[in-house]
């Protein structure tokens, strides 16, 4: 059987091996205890856990063979694909229960027996299957509780009055795992999107005649019963406290897998979540502004920013910041800051950011404030859904000499 392109792209990583941590305490603190991605050694049962595996947007350009991340996958979204012919399963009964699998809590932290990597695939009439992520929190060996927003998957359930066949993926490949963080227009798609990635992603097979890709360690099929349960609290992308909700139900059926599954961990408000929120939306700044400059080296949604409310844009201008701004913001209207720096500097590298901030910027000409803005529900400082936007152009001024700005040591 080949490798799961989860595993070469574990191959490709410095990663710390530490024994499979016993209990869902003992997981949450193995997240807590590090950023740097690591990979367990088996349980009892043959599952290994892993975290921090997608924290880095150098090692995600490298396995996709990328110079730069965001243009990449802008190109991506504009390629036309073909799902390849189904092939034959990877997967076979698995030798364990619900109840084995790495659900996680974070000690006196609210957060409390979940799955964070879970991809939900549910099939579309039009578009194929739709991929999305769904915290999940466990209830009893036969049942999920899970957050559905607002999106395509509460879409489809309502369609179907709450009562729908789902599968959950656990351990997708990065580019199925990237493609599910991306919004799409409509229900559907996020394969095509994962086979322009890398082609043969999109594989799909049948596991009990559900349709599901061949890109992932372990299938979870099953159903949402129509039923709710109360789900929560969680920890949201900013690191505050999400509050408790009555939200779906899902009844686990029957559990598949490959050898030696992994299941990811993902921490949340961690660069892990920051990256998978924000990824997609630099994408969109990304498309949005290329046509108002001269050069564009990469945009970041940098985890000190929650990967979501703060962003940078390393360019050369040549049309004015607030245009810049302004096309930014209707990309990704959560984004309440906005720097501009120029192309020596690297988005991604907080203190290279604040350097060009403290030498090219005089606030009282570099620095703009737009008021009662349409803010980012994840914002606690903002107000009835309003935030305060602020622009800093933190790029050479003009006129000047860009030697007199260039870092020399």
């Amino acid at each position: 059987m080949n490798p799961s392109d989860l595993h070469i792209f574990l191959d490709g990583l410095e990663l710390n091996c530490p024994p499979f941590p016993p209990t869902p305490e003992n997981r949450g603190e193995r997240l807590l205890a590090s950023s740097k991605p690591f990979l367990s050694s088996p349980s009892e049962r043959g599952i290994r856990t892993a975290g921090h595996l997608l924290s880095s947007p150098e090692a995600l350009a490298t396995h996709f063979g990328l110079d730069g991340l965001e243009e990449g996958l802008n190109a991506a979204l504009t390629r036309t694909s073909v799902l390849p012919a189904p092939a034959p399963s990877p997967y076979t009964p698995a030798p364990f229960r619900l109840g084995d699998l790495p659900f996680f809590s974070l000690p006196g932290l609210p957060l409390t027996s979940y799955l964070t990597s879970g991809i939900v695939a549910v099939a579309t009439p039009e578009h194929g299957l739709n991929l999305s992520y769904h915290r999940m929190q466990y209830v009893d060996e036969k049942h999920l509780v899970m957050r559905v927003v607002h999106r395509h998957l509460h879409q489809l359930l309502a369609t179907a009055g709450g009562r729908l066949d789902a599968a959950v993926l656990l351990g997708a490949s990065p580019a199925i795992a990237l493609a599910a963080a991306f919004p799409r227009p409509e229900p559907g798609g996020e394969l095509l999107l994962a086979e322009a990635i890398t082609p043969g992603a999109g594989v799909c097979t049948q596991v009990l005649g559900s349709t599901v890709p061949v890109q992932a360690e372990m299938v979870l099929q099953g159903f949402f019963t129509g039923a709710l349960a109360t789900e929560g609290p969680f920890i949201d992308l900013t690191g505050t406290r999400d509050f408790e909700r009555m939200e779906p139900l899902f009844q686990v059926t029957s559990i598949h897998c490959r050898p030696d599954p992994v299941v990811p961990m993902i921490l949340p408000s961690g660069p892990e979540h920051a990256l998978l929120m924000g990824l997609p939306r630099a994408v969109s700044i990304f498309a949005a502004v290329a046509p108002l400059v001269t050069d564009l080296r990469a945009v970041a949604l940098p985890p000190g920013g929650c990967g979501w409310l703060h962003g940078v844009i390393a360019c050369e201008p040549s049309a004015p910041p607030e245009e810049i701004a302004s096309a930014a913001f209707r990309a990704h209207p959560s984004m309440k800051r906005l720097t501009l720096v120029n192309t020596d500097i690297d988005p991604h590298d907080a203190q290279a950011v604040e350097w060009a901030v403290a030498t090219r910027c005089q606030p009282d000409r570099g620095v703009r404030i737009l008021s009662r803005r349409p803010g980012s529900s994840l914002d606690p400082s903002g107000e009835d859904g309003l935030t305060a936007k602020w622009i800093i152009d933190a790029t050479i001024p003009a006129g000047r000499n860009p030697t007199d700005f260039r870092k020399l040591l």
